[in-house]
């Protein structure tokens, strides 16, 4: 299984634009509810709670969180799903799996295809 490949099925259930003027909290800890709301609908709507799918799609979130704090402080309330970092969705994802045992299956077929 490819990350490019996998990367692409699941950004896709999420839109490229989302708008996070529901911020709450400062610096580090800023908090979108509209974008948790988000992350949680994806998971129910395509049931990838507990598959390869939830795990790269809470990274996903987690780099939209990271650039929601970005750019809030720029008083910019629309954030691109296009401006995440893959690498470092990749290696969140990465990590991820290889915390838990039951990935290893996963891992043994997995190839980081990204350009280094």
């Amino acid at each position: 299984m490819k990350f490019s490949e996998m990367f692409e099925k699941v950004a896709s259930y999420w839109p490229n634009q989302i708008v996070v003027d529901d911020c709450v909290g400062a610096g580090e800890s800023r908090y979108s509810p509209k974008l948790w709301s988000l992350y949680e609908e994806i998971e129910e709507k395509y049931g990838i709670v507990e598959s390869w799918e939830g795990v790269l799609n809470y990274s996903i979130y987690g780099e939209l969180h990271k650039l929601l704090i970005k750019e809030f402080e720029k008083e910019n309330y629309i954030i691109l799903l296009d401006k995440v970092d893959k690498k470092k969705i990749e290696e969140s994802m990465y990590n991820n799996f290889g915390a838990l045992p039951e990935w290893d299956w996963l891992l043994a077929e997995y190839e980081n295809d990204l350009e280094e």
